[in-house]
């Protein structure tokens, strides 16, 4: 199972650690604060990201990505060179929000310690053993004063033993994010090339849609759909596409814009994943 990750508030190449961890932990958090979603929690943490920050924050809704996952990030004092992820919780005081909060955050550090290699055992052994780890056990072990998440956890009836039930086998393969569009509207995630409503491009059919594409920084500008580079890059800056088209030989989507002064393309999605490369509105 491959988790939409949205990547929109993520850290550019010239912030955070650039020092790859030691594949030790995967150290999960909660936020302790009550119901500020995911998107809050990346926001502020992408702008303090001298103080600290983390890697993923998960919410509700959506899973947002901060730090670049196999190097340190900053949120276990001495635990962090040997944590390639750590991951935050967000808080909410609605039972039905917890329960689909806490089914992402289980699929995401299950998904993460796959990928790393890291045993699906929760706070087990001292230092050095490999596992994932709660910022209390990196306190207990290692250094610090944190106790999360434990507390959060109970509050929703989730205890410690079914924590860790949970994190070596599953929730039943249950994961509650859809699309990451930050809208609510799934576009545009289904290319439909059978459309007759087809607007053609010097041969190029783009699919009709008016929304608004929040890219990430850096994206590249392209004269056709992956082919022939402006030498434009996205900053960050939402604009208005009316039109989508996939290029299934560059294995992206792309939105077609006149925001750069006339038809132009920019990728908006990983066609073998369905990661969204910014937000829709």
């Amino acid at each position: 199972m491959t988790l939409q990750i949205n990547k929109s508030k993520m850290l550019a190449e010239n912030e955070g650690s650039s020092v790859k961890a030691k594949c030790l932990y995967i150290i999960i958090h909660d936020t302790a604060t009550p119901n500020a979603p995911a998107v809050n929690v990346a926001t502020y943490e992408k702008r303090t990201w001298n103080d600290a920050y983390v890697h993923f924050a998960v919410d509700w809704d959506e899973i947002y990505q901060i730090g670049t996952p196999g190097y340190v990030s900053w949120g276990a004092l001495d635990a962090n060179p040997y944590a390639p992820v750590q991951i935050e919780l967000c808080n909410t005081t609605d039972q039905n929000e917890f329960d689909r909060s806490y089914k992402n955050y289980i699929a995401l550090a299950r998904e993460m310690a796959d990928k790393f290699g890291i045993p699906k055992i929760l706070d087990a052994g001292g230092a050095g053993t490999p596992g994932l780890k709660t910022h209390k056990w990196v306190s207990d072990n290692i250094g610090g004063d944190h106790q999360d998440p434990y507390a959060y956890l109970a509050s929703h009836g989730i205890s410690k033993e079914q924590f860790a039930r949970d994190l070596a086998n599953g929730i039943n393969g249950e994961v509650s994010t859809g699309p990451v569009n930050g809208g609510g509207s799934t576009a545009p995630s289904k290319p439909d090339n059978s459309s007759s409503a087809k607007i053609n491009d010097d041969g190029y059919l783009i699919t009709p849609e008016n929304g608004t594409f929040t890219p990430q920084a850096g994206l590249r500008v392209f004269n056709y759909p992956g082919i022939n580079d402006t030498n434009i890059k996205t900053d960050g800056v939402p604009f208005e596409y009316f039109g989508y088209i996939r290029n299934d030989n560059a294995g992206y989507l792309y939105v077609a814009t006149h925001e750069f002064g006339m038809t132009r393309y920019v990728a908006c999605r990983e066609l073998s994943t369905g990661q969204a490369l910014g937000t829709f509105e």
